[in-house]
């Protein structure tokens, strides 16, 4: 019989040592860098926002890897990932839109507008949602496994309709901040703000593998206590 992971202390370590290095990109994006010539010091919320909308674009991506491989393989032992990364995701969208929504407020002067870009990022927040709704909703394996999985892909399927929503129809959002070439970013900002991706990416990632810990302990306890 396989057994179940166990949640260590190194484990808590990483979260908090990454958790550490997210807070520090965002004290210094918001109190220390230098304010965007043109935005002013709303421009300082990129340090958060873009590091959340890219984290639940990977959380995307690995729900897809994680749907294809339970869909074609019937792996039951792969739902408690699928939640755990639907959760993340779901609260890195959550980050990601009220984020936006701070930013819009001085640049659109409104909270919030149906942009394209804002719309799409809405529904994949629903769609994790709908995800995490549909698995405590289901108690049989096979059709939580088929369910979850089909899900899964369609939220990956989003991303990159997100992504590209500001070239392909009229936005009021800017485009991408960060290109392979031809950024005008100050070399200051954008390394601030890779850092800053890359460090919230980590945090994600690891939030990830230990909730999907946690949650496998609790339903084979739940599982134990049914039996």
């Amino acid at each position: 019989m396989k057994s179940t992971p166990k949640v260590t202390r190194s484990d808590y370590l990483s979260i908090a040592l990454f958790t550490f290095f997210v807070g520090l990109a965002w004290v210094l994006g918001l109190f220390f860098i230098a304010a965007d010539a043109d935005q002013g010091d709303a421009y300082r919320i990129i340090y958060v926002h873009v590091p959340a909308a890219f984290t639940a674009f990977i959380c995307a991506f690995k729900l897809l890897i994680l749907g294809v491989l339970a869909l074609r393989k019937r792996r039951a032992d792969l739902l408690p990932t699928i939640k755990a990364t639907s959760q993340m995701g779901l609260v890195f969208t959550a980050i990601c839109l009220a984020t936006g929504s701070i930013w819009g407020r001085p640049m659109w002067n409104v909270w919030w507008t149906w942009d394209p870009r804002l719309t799409t990022t809405l529904l994949l927040a629903i769609f994790f949602a709908i995800l995490l709704i549909a698995y405590e909703s289901i108690d049989e394996v096979k059709a939580k496994v088929k369910v979850c999985s089909i899900l899964s892909i369609l939220i990956a399927i989003q991303v990159p309709i997100i992504y590209k929503s500001v070239n392909w129809f009229r936005s009021l959002h800017q485009e991408q901040t960060l290109r392979l070439s031809g950024s005008t970013m100050d070399p200051t900002m954008k390394n601030l703000l890779l850092y800053s991706i890359a460090v919230t990416l980590l945090l994600g990632l690891t939030l990830i593998r230990v909730r999907s810990k946690q949650i496998q302990a609790i339903e084979e306890f739940e599982g134990q206590m049914i039996h």
